[in-house]
Order: C-alpha cells, then structure tokens, then sequence
C-alpha cells in the first residue's frame, strides 16, 4: 500500500500548511509528486493551466474546479502589469491565490499569468483538512490528494 511506501506520510497532520507539487487527472485527484510542509503561514494558492475560460460569464476552470471571477479580481502578467481577464487565454498557466472555505469553496483573491513550459507541474498550496492514514492520503483546499511510491515528503 502507498502509505506504507512513502517516508513521512506519518508525519504529516491535520491544519499543516503544505505546497504539493503535482498533476491532476481528469476524476479531479490530484497526486503529489511533491510534498513540502510549511512553518510560515502563506496564502493559498492554486497552479494549473486553463482548460476553459467564459469571458461572458466571467469564469474559468483551472484543475478540474470552475471558478466565477469578480469584476475586482487583479489579473497580473509575468511581469506584474495589470491585465483585463479578457487577456487571459484557454491553456495559460495561472497561479490563482484563493480565499478557501470548506467543504469545496475557493474565491479567487488574485490572478497571475504564469510562463507556460513545455512540461507544467500543477501545484496547490494550503492546510491539510483531513487525513485518511488507511487508505494514505488527504484533503488540501478540497482536493482530494493521493500519493505514490516515489512521492518526496519533506517535514520541517
């Protein structure tokens, strides 16, 4: 079983703050390839490409989660200019720092366009909300996150 595979998992507990480095898959799991435990509070944030974008209605949809974007939202380039959401771009990849209340809400507090690479790494950051230790894995910003054999769990 994973959580017998992975060095750390036993350390990690619930209300941690943790960056995972991963990819999500098309049923919205997300396995970290990745684990980071963090001592300093930071905003929550997402990573991931656009998959779909509604400049009408105002949303997006980065890692399988669908998110209406205020009229007040910054959106940012690589270089830190103001862009206008209309300049964001189906398969852009974004870092969406995010307001998370459980079960599954994010609000997106700001929007940076990020360089898109010819292999994108998505990426949350956030508290650990619930740990399955039998089944070896957990919930961060309402991800579901799983884990594999060659998953690097860093503790402080």
């Amino acid at each position: 079983m994973v959580k017998d595979q992975v060095i750390g998992f036993s350390g990690l507990k619930l209300g941690q703050r943790v960056k995972l480095k991963g990819k999500i898959d098309e049923t919205g799991i997300f396995t970290a390839f990745e684990v980071s435990v963090r001592t300093h509070e930071e905003n929550s944030s997402i990573v991931g490409l656009i998959k779909e974008i509604d400049y009408q209605n105002r949303t997006m949809t980065v890692l399988n989660h669908s998110f209406k974007v205020p009229e007040n939202i910054e959106v940012v380039d690589t270089i830190h200019s103001d862009l206008d959401f209309n300049h964001l771009k189906k398969d852009a990849m974004v870092k969406i720092k995010v307001h998370y209340t459980p079960p599954n809400h994010l609000e997106p507090l700001l929007i940076k366009i990020r360089e898109t690479l010819g292999f994108n790494i998505d990426k949350l950051k956030g508290e650990i909300e619930a740990i399955d230790r039998d089944k070896g894995c957990f919930r961060v910003l309402g991800f579901d996150i799983r884990l594999n054999p060659k998953t690097v769990i860093e503790l402080p």
